[in-house]
């Protein structure tokens, strides 16, 4: 984590891990529509169209799906072989078997203001590779803290478990942000996540650390089980839980596709407006809590 941070609304260099261990909750989505919406906030303030932001907002995937790098437009090497670690090839895997590499040589330009340092299909094999290794769960945060000299915003989207690459997302991170689409079981994995994320914090020193942020997304207020399971969310995670939902829709899962975040695919419509809010509702957060 970041020593220096303020935890201000628009302090830079705030790390923002998205997790959830469950599949199928818009994690990935939520990573890569919320960088693309401060992206695009950003170079409004400043008058200028989002490719030509330098070094505002950073994109890792942690993911051996690949899921966020692709929806950023980016392709992603899936050569299962990596022989010899090279970031520019083979984006964080390389990162993660060498903390001595410059992740800068890694990243990769958009055309919507957001880097993206690639995931790879051999993250799989991550636990594996790294196990009995000393700092396996340090790694990220090594490559983070020289980051943070470069981008304001950097968004970590982690896989959809519970090992060394989520552990190694959390301990780089400022702040924890939890995507949650309704459902009872989705419900317990965060209870699962929420003592993962307590443990981690004890055994690295880390008292800070937390579910910061909760997004409901997929939601559709018409039916029961989306305002039950937001009811319980409010009820057990109160400072968390996010007053914005991201609505159901069927462009929501296209834009992937195409290669496109919904401020593009879908200028104004429900869910860019969404993801939009959401980073206006995170920051206001921020300041909030000084």
């Amino acid at each position: 984590m970041n020593p220096a941070q303020t935890n201000a609304g628009d302090a830079a260099g705030i790390a923002t891990t998205y997790a959830n261990q469950k599949g199928g909750t818009g994690k990935s989505t939520a990573a890569g529509n919320c960088a693309a919406s401060e992206a695009a906030d950003r170079a409004e303030d400043l008058g200028i169209q989002p490719s030509e932001l330098e070094g505002d907002t950073l994109v890792i995937d942690l993911d051996d799906q690949c899921d966020v790098t692709e929806s950023l437009g980016v392709v992603p090497n899936m050569d299962p072989k990596v022989r010899t670690p090279n970031p520019r090839e083979h984006g964080i895997i390389a990162l993660m078997l060498d903390e001595d590499l410059d992740p800068l040589d890694a990243v990769k330009r958009t055309k919507y203001g957001v880097d993206v340092i690639p995931g790879h299909p051999e993250m799989h094999r991550l636990d594996a590779t790294l196990a009995g290794e000393l700092t396996a769960h340090t790694i990220l945060a090594t490559h983070v803290d020289r980051l943070r000299r470069r981008y304001r915003r950097i968004l970590i989207d982690c896989p959809g478990s519970l090992g060394i690459a989520t552990i190694n997302g959390l301990v780089a991170s400022d702040e924890v942000m939890v995507p949650v689409s309704p459902g009872t079981l989705e419900l317990k994995g965060l209870q699962r996540l929420d003592t993962t994320i307590k443990k981690t914090g004890v055994a690295f020193k880390l008292p800070n650390l937390k579910i910061d942020f909760i997004l409901i997304t997929d939601y559709d207020r018409r039916e029961s089980i989306a305002t039950q399971t937001r009811q319980r969310l409010g009820e057990k995670y109160p400072e968390a839980l996010l007053d914005t939902v991201v609505p159901r829709s069927v462009r929501v899962p296209e834009a992937p596709g195409y290669g496109e975040p919904m401020c593009v695919y879908d200028p104004g419509g429900p869910a860019d407006t969404a993801f939009r809010e959401v980073v206006k509702e995170m920051r206001k957060r921020r300041v909030a809590r000084g």
